[in-house]
Parts: structure tokens; sequence; C-alpha cells
């Protein structure tokens, strides 16, 4: 009974009586993992993250190896500011679920962060064989063969993310930038053109 009202609570949005129904059920049974990941999960959409990590981690405690709440986890540190235990889970989920594109993009927006890009490119590889058109992946990608000095494979990625709409700043000029390394100056001219107007249409519209 609990259990339903519990539910039907929460799906009524009436989280705080949810909450109340489920708790009830925890001082009778507090290793069940699916009444951990509802309270966890209330507890998060209440943005209380500091009492969902305390649920999420219970979960650990039974299944050390379940993705799902290391992804979470993540999560609610780096919302917390815990960069150094976000970035520790990250890794672990992304152990275990490599093809993951959501973690597999913050993992290696991380690894970019931190110069350390050949790891970055590995973790964006992996992703990017599950979902070759995941546009977070590819810009990323692009990042990293910036870095890298893989300037013809920076263009190809580049001009493809433009194609799909991802005109943005650091793309073209990461394009821009490629063409002036492989000595294609014309090229390089009509992107960062492209660059200017771009701007100046933003700060048109932001005027306006």
């Amino acid at each position: 009974v609990l259990s339903r009202l519990a539910y039907t609570s929460q799906m009524a949005g009436k989280l705080a009586d949810a909450e109340g129904y489920y708790q009830r059920i925890y001082e009778k049974d507090s290793t069940n993992v699916s009444l951990l990941f509802s309270l966890g999960g209330i507890n998060v959409r209440r943005g209380n993250h500091a009492k969902a990590l305390i649920y999420y981690k219970k979960i650990l405690q039974k299944d050390s190896t379940n993705f799902n709440v290391y992804k979470q986890l993540a999560t609610l540190s780096q919302a917390m500011g815990d960069m150094t235990s976000s970035i520790t889970y990250l890794k672990k989920a992304n152990s275990l679920n490599p093809i993951d594109p959501d973690v597999a993009a913050d993992l290696a927006t991380t690894y970019i962060n931190q110069k350390s890009y050949l790891i970055a490119d590995t973790v964006i590889t992996q992703a990017l064989e599950a979902d070759t058109a995941n546009l977070l992946l590819r810009r990323d990608k692009a990042i990293v063969n910036y870095r890298l000095e893989k300037f013809p494979q920076t263009i190809e990625l580049c001009n493809k993310l433009i194609q799909q709409g991802e005109a943005a700043g650091e793309v073209i000029n990461m394009l821009g930038g490629s063409y002036f390394m492989v000595k294609n100056y014309k090229d390089c001219i009509t992107t960062f053109e492209l660059l200017e107007q771009t701007q100046t249409a933003t700060e048109t519209s932001y005027y306006y």
C-alpha cells in the first residue's frame, strides 16, 4: 500500500508526500535497490543533491557495477562542485559502458580541459563507433584532432559540423586555424570572414 501511495504521489508531482511514503518503507527495508533509486530520484528533483548522493551510494553497496548509479553520482558530484569525485565516477561509468555518449562526452571534455588529448581521443573514438552522428562527440573529436595537430581531419570534421548547423565560433575558429596550418590561405580567409560575419550578426541580434 505504501509503495502504491508513494508511486501515485510521485506521478502526481507531490514529491514531499512521495518521499514520506518511501521513507516509511525505507525504515523497514533500507537495502531495496528499487526503493533507493526512487528516493534518490525524488531528492534530485527536489534539489537535495547531498541526500540523493546518500541513497545512490547505498545502491553501490549492493551493486558495485551499476552504470546508471555511477552516471548519476557523477552528475550530482559535479552539481555540488566536487569535480574530483565527479571524474572518478565518470571514469567508472565509462569503463562499464564505454559507448554511452553522455558519459563519454563529459569524460572527454574533462580530459581535454586537463590537456590529456590522447586519452580523450580514446574515449571519444570508442563512443563514436556506436553513435557516429552524435554532434557532441564529433565536436569533442574535432577539438582533440586540432590539439593533436591533425589538421586535415579537423577540417573534415569542422566542415561536417557546420553543414549540420553547428557553426559555433569555436568550430569556425578551429577550421580557419587548420586551413592556415595546411597553408590553404584562401579558405582560411573565407572561414575567418564567416566567423566575423557570425559574430557581427550575434552582436546585432543582441543589441536589438
